[in-house]
């Protein structure tokens, strides 16, 4: 019997498509079909948890004593699989290429040969060029404004009526009347009464939140409490606004206004009821970690080298003042003055004015965290572990404090009481009028916490949120956040509101009871803003997200 020669397998699938791709697919599924990974099996209810997981999240139980054992799902490895594709596209989204160029000229011009092309008598090959630029320069500037979504969605409107018009050109051009008798002229012409209709008046004419967020963590003295209300039910999407980069700073709302810096070193000015771009201004190539701060119509920000003030109606300049690297410290308005920490170890206090410099003072050590004010001292905590308190008149120093592990987050001063959380994890709880100690707790995330009525709440690594007594050291409840917490709790109406991965919620400050949730597009890195009903926040997607429970405005 003679040999049957080799045969390769078809390169095509019955409807035409790659077979060499599903191929690739199924060895790449198939290699971790077999990967077990290591889980710790909560006791109380069986839940399989991350190996690194310190509590359970099906009940919060504590599993940090459970050993990891292999996982028993037989799926576990394509689980594992999805898990790590997930978090590539995370990546890929979050870094996607960003470019500030528009593309609205290349369109113009491209719906204008394109018209020519329709509208003049050329001749044929003239006439195709002319299509084909035209198609080309749409093209062009569609591509150059791939990650302004709001130029999107204001273009999509032009080039839709525009396809539109082309479109009803060509058929009226190109296509005879049913009756010949049609393209003699009409002796008399038809009469047709017609009656203008109003446009519907805008839901949100007039409309406007009158609540204000005007700074990072609700005020200068960073206490996480915000006037709110918070949401009372389960929100929905109000609306999202795309700002193309990752978005790391809190909003900041004032006069009807949502002000949100990103990644790409942009600061935008958004209407808060209908999610519309109100101004765009970029402030340098520095990746912008900061939130702005609101005082009395100007915006006040530091972006690599300069501390800046923008009118707040139309982004304009209105003063800069170079420093040497003002760093990612939010700047704070107090005294009649704005606050900027540099990277340099040294605390500047500017005039709102103008800009000038009232007075400087050494900090010893950098400052990542805002300085914090009050009506007597600005306080501020540094890498080298020392919290100091300078008194606004001339940034002399009234006491300070000094720690052997490094401080990152700010001080959070709440009822007479300064809350510093040190990189060792401790948490304490400085007298404001002398430093004094008063309180000694422990904390797991060098994050700001919040506080109210002697009791802390206290974001911790495990992704949950402790609500602790300060008297007594007593965890009071403790309620899991959904995913990695990187950013301070917020209070606002009777809540605590807490973000853990893409995952913000309203727990009950009593309790601990979850009262809402949503679920953004990718991970929260900063605190919310909360007014009127409506949450802000952002996520590292790029998209600045509005929820409400109150329905459309």
């Amino acid at each position: 019997m003679p040999d049957t020669p080799f045969q390769h397998p078809p390169s095509t699938t019955p409807l035409g498509g790659s077979s060499r791709r599903h191929e690739r697919r199924s060895n790449f599924a198939r290699n971790w079909t077999g990967y077990v990974p290591m889980v710790r099996v909560c006791p109380a209810c069986d839940t399989e948890n991350d190996q690194h997981s310190r509590f359970c999240v099906g009940c919060a139980a504590n599993i940090d004593d459970v050993e990891p054992t292999p996982s028993r799902n037989p799926n576990s490895g394509v689980r594992a699989m999805e898990a790590r594709i997930r978090r590539e596209a995370d990546v890929a989204r979050r870094y996607r290429p960003f470019t500030a160029a528009g593309g609205t000229g290349f369109i113009i011009t491209g719906v204008m040969l394109l018209l020519a092309a329709t509208m003049f008598p050329l001749p044929f090959w003239i006439r195709l060029g002319t299509w084909l630029a035209g198609l080309a320069f749409t093209a062009a500037g569609l591509w150059r404004m791939r990650f302004d979504g709001d130029a999107i969605r204001r273009t999509g409107f032009v080039l839709a009526a525009s396809t539109i018009g082309i479109v009803a050109l060509v058929l009226t051009r190109g296509t005879l009347p049913a009756d010949p008798a049609a393209l003699l002229p009409t002796p008399q012409p038809t009469q047709v009464a017609m009656q203008a209709t109003p446009p519907p008046a805008s839901p949100v004419a007039g409309a406007t939140l009158t609540g204000s967020v005007t700074t990072l963590l609700g005020g200068p003295s960073h206490s996480g409490i915000q006037d709110g209300p918070p949401p009372s039910g389960n929100p929905a999407l109000a609306w999202r606004f795309d700002t193309g980069k990752e978005i790391l700073s809190q909003p900041v709302i004032a006069d009807g206004t949502v002000f949100i810096t990103n990644r790409a070193g942009f600061l935008y000015a958004i209407d808060p009821l209908t999610g519309q771009q109100r101004w765009r201004v970029e402030l340098g190539d520095y990746a912008l970690r900061t939130t702005p701060t609101w005082h009395e119509g100007r915006l006040y920000l530091v972006s690599g080298f300069e501390a800046i003030a923008l009118d707040a109606q139309t982004g304009e300049t209105v003063w800069e003042t170079t420093i040497r690297y003002a760093g990612t410290a939010s700047p704070t308005v107090a005294h009649g003055n704005l606050y900027v920490v540099s990277q340099e170890g040294w605390l500047y206090a500017l005039s709102l004015e103008n800009g000038g410099e009232v007075w400087k003072a050494p900090t010893d050590g950098i400052s990542f965290g805002p300085p914090s004010a009050t009506e007597q001292y600005v306080v501020i905590g540094t890498d080298n572990g020392k919290v100091t308190a300078f008194t606004p008149e001339a940034g002399r120093q009234a006491w300070r404090r000094d720690f052997e592990s490094a401080i990152y987050s700010p001080p959070v001063i709440v009822d007479g009481t300064v809350w510093i959380v040190t990189d060792d994890g401790r948490l304490l709880g400085l007298g404001l009028d002398d430093g004094g100690d008063r309180f000694a707790l422990e904390a797991t995330a060098d994050l700001p916490v919040t506080a109210r009525d002697a009791t802390v709440y206290v974001p911790s690594t495990d992704g949950g949120l402790y609500a602790m007594d300060a008297e007594s050291d007593a965890v009071l409840w403790f309620a899991s956040a959904g995913g990695a917490v990187r950013s301070g709790p917020v209070q606002s109406g009777g809540q605590v509101v807490i973000s853990g991965g893409n995952r913000i919620a309203g727990l009950d400050r009593e309790s601990g009871e979850q009262i809402w949730y949503y679920l953004a597009g990718d991970s929260i890195v900063a605190p919310p803003a909360i007014v009127d009903g409506h949450v802000f926040f952002g996520a590292r997607d790029g998209v600045l997200y509005a929820v409400t429970d109150r329905g459309s405005p």
